[in-house]
């Protein structure tokens, strides 16, 4: 028994050096492609103070056009894995919106879902409306409803859109350039709705400022656990969600990105980690390998889905 004991003492500690050496020297980066304070830039701080002892990891925001500067600045980086990028859904929809559908997968490779969070549709306080049925019924009376979002094209105009083409209600849209400008119009009652994510709206909720109507989901939201989904409503075409996930360039070799993997899934996994996530109202960890197909299943249903709503970035 001692001698297994010591065998294992050894053999972790073997692995421990050499994990250390593969990373000595300068830190690893994890590109945000978004401006420091939103809910990308707070998991990647999460995980960034939560790596192994011997990974020095720090947080490189890159925000501007929409994300692209983010993502070039990923692309032409050293492949050696210690550049790796952290982005949400719109990594999929902007090139679908572009007509370049297929740059993502040829230009970077997932290494982990570290989640999604799921889209509630908002109201502000005074709209006529306590409940979904109620809001179609409002809709479809007098003019057309005005909805906001991040830009054209972006996972919040999909969303709102999508919600138009299963009920049948009209809607203009008007985009701003975040959602602090779109929630302040929101709250102030000059646009009718939104449709975001759960994590965004939650302290206008709390405070009676907002009323969740439907979550875009076949499962409830935790942190809303009293309104129903749209699946529940008789809607089961009406869901979407927006991840976040980790990738690299596609120049890193197999091996590494193989380790980067299996480094950042056992970071993800860590209890305290985790529950910091779900805090942010995110969860649902995949592989590399289960990511790469839900990747490849959305981009196939999003690329006919905006061809059909006619949806263009700008």
């Amino acid at each position: 028994m001692h001698i297994i004991r010591l065998i294992a003492i050894v053999a972790l500690a073997a692995v421990s050096t050499s994990v250390s050496a593969q990373w000595r020297g300068d830190p690893m980066k994890i590109i945000v492609p978004f401006a420091a304070g939103g809910a990308v830039d707070q998991i990647a701080r999460i995980i960034a103070s939560n790596m192994p002892p011997e990974i020095s990891a720090i947080v490189d925001n890159r925000g501007g056009a929409g994300g692209d500067l983010g993502v070039i600045a990923a692309e032409s980086a050293a492949p050696d894995g210690r550049t790796v990028l952290l982005h949400t859904s719109s990594m999929v929809i902007n090139p679908i919106v572009r007509g370049k559908a297929d740059d993502a997968s040829r230009q970077f490779e997932p290494l982990a879902r570290v989640g999604d969070v799921k889209f509630v549709l908002v109201v502000p306080d005074k709209f006529p409306a306590a409940t979904f049925p109620e809001f179609l019924a409002a809709a479809k009376k007098g003019k057309a409803l005005s909805y906001g979002s991040t830009g054209p094209g972006t996972t919040l105009q999909i969303a709102a859109e999508m919600l138009k083409d299963a009920t049948g209600i009209a809607a203009v849209h008007v985009p701003y350039r975040g959602l602090n400008p779109a929630f302040t119009d929101l709250l102030a009652g000059n646009i009718d709705f939104m449709v975001t994510s759960v994590t965004g709206i939650l302290p206008y909720v709390k405070s009676g400022l907002l009323r969740p109507l439907a979550t875009f989901n076949a499962e409830r939201a935790n942190e809303l656990p009293q309104v129903p989904t749209t699946i529940e409503l008789g809607y089961p075409s009406l869901k979407i969600s927006n991840w976040y996930g980790l990738f690299v360039s596609s120049g890193v070799p197999a091996s590494k990105r193989k380790e980067l993997e299996d480094i950042f899934i056992q970071v993800l996994r860590t209890p305290h980690v985790r529950s910091q996530l779900e805090a942010l109202g995110v969860s649902g960890i995949q592989s590399s390998s289960e990511f790469k197909d839900s990747i490849a299943q959305e981009s196939s249903y999003l690329q006919k889905l905006v061809k059909r709503l006619g949806i263009v970035a700008e």
